[in-house]
């Protein structure tokens, strides 16, 4: 039976996927786009029973999503729409609106909006201005421990300990940074360079790093990542989220943008903020940035205390649990009061 579904969905799923099309060439879209656009709507389609047999069988006041641009989140939000169920965004990274997500742009019809900073608010009013948005912060939070992040506290201080330079590894771009930094390394910049894997590292991700011997390779699920920002003197990422956690505990933040990344770059809200003003294109230029925090305590302060204030800037001192549980109280508060008028 379980085939039998899927094949009667064959057609609709098509149907569907070349009118994405048709309706992006149309605006213009290039090809590469709209057909990346298009196999997308085709698995939603496809994704859209079993959306529709969860819902049925969990009926849910409210639907939290974390990022909406999976196949199975998308026909999620797609089924509870069409419930009239209330929907949430609560994202676990930066939104960036680049084109290869077209249909995750849906996010803009979410009721409620739970980004982590300012910037990510401003690109959800982009598509719908009169969405709900509440900025929430990162989830790390400031002062966690008393759970009050509106005092003028400074920055946690790092215990730089053995000289390591981490690296947050992706899955975009590893082949470029990694050669970057192999380059850079070569070189006496006076740290150990650390990878620690992406969560979703393969095992091709992994074998990006064979010329690191075993020790300098942190995996994910094993060492807890305060560990691992806690034995470092400096972070380095393209654009990984993890690096926000380094900062707000202290350790000066590099951007890596290899030439294969600097076009996807452009999308990115998270570099777009000006967090770090570090960035290293060439090896020789990370090479020269790294010799200067080692050799420099006024440099190393200086680039703390910037990214401390464009942290505090963007909002992600927000105390974001507390802020998180308030908004999704309220969103299910509501419809209790719809419910029982």
């Amino acid at each position: 039976m379980g085939y039998a579904r899927v094949f009667g969905a064959l057609g609709s799923a098509f149907s569907f996927s070349r009118l994405v099309q048709s309706t992006l060439k149309k605006a213009g879209v290039e090809t590469v786009e709209r057909d990346r656009a298009a196999l997308a709507a085709f698995i939603h389609r496809m994704y859209r029973q079993t959306a529709r047999a969860i819902l049925s069988r969990v009926r849910p006041k409210c639907l939290v999503i974390g990022n909406g641009n999976r196949p199975l989140e998308f026909a999620l939000w797609a089924e509870a729409k069409a419930r009239g169920v209330t929907t949430v965004l609560l994202p676990y990274t930066e939104i960036t609106l680049k084109p290869a997500r077209f249909l995750s742009l849906c996010r803009g019809d979410f009721d409620l909006v739970l980004p982590f900073s300012e910037s990510s608010a401003v690109q959800i009013r982009r598509l719908r201005p009169s969405v709900e948005t509440t900025v929430v912060g990162f989830p790390v939070g400031f002062n966690a421990a008393s759970g009050d992040a509106s005092k003028d506290e400074e920055p946690a201080k790092s215990d730089a300990g053995p000289r390591v330079a981490l690296y947050f590894a992706g899955t975009n771009f590893e082949e470029g940074a990694a050669e970057l930094m192999r380059e850079a390394f070569r070189g006496s910049s006076g740290l150990r360079l650390r990878v620690r894997l992406h969560p979703r590292s393969s095992a091709e991700g992994r074998r990006i790093f064979n010329w690191l011997d075993a020790k300098s390779i942190s995996d994910p699920h094993e060492v807890d990542l305060a560990d691992d920002i806690g034995k470092s003197a400096v972070v380095l990422a393209v654009r990984s989220t993890a690096a926000i956690e380094a900062m707000i505990a202290g350790v000066p933040c590099i951007w890596l943008s290899p030439a294969s990344a600097r076009e996807q770059l452009k999308f990115s809200t998270l570099r777009a903020q000006d967090l770090t003003p570090l960035e290293a294109s060439t090896p020789e230029e990370l090479r020269a940035i790294l010799e200067r925090l080692r050799d420099s305590d006024g440099e190393r302060q200086r680039i703390v205390e910037h990214q401390w204030g464009r942290l505090r800037k963007a909002g992600y001192d927000r105390d974001y649990f507390n802020l998180t549980a308030t908004a999704l109280r309220r969103a299910v508060g509501v419809l209790g009061a719809e419910a029982s008028d």
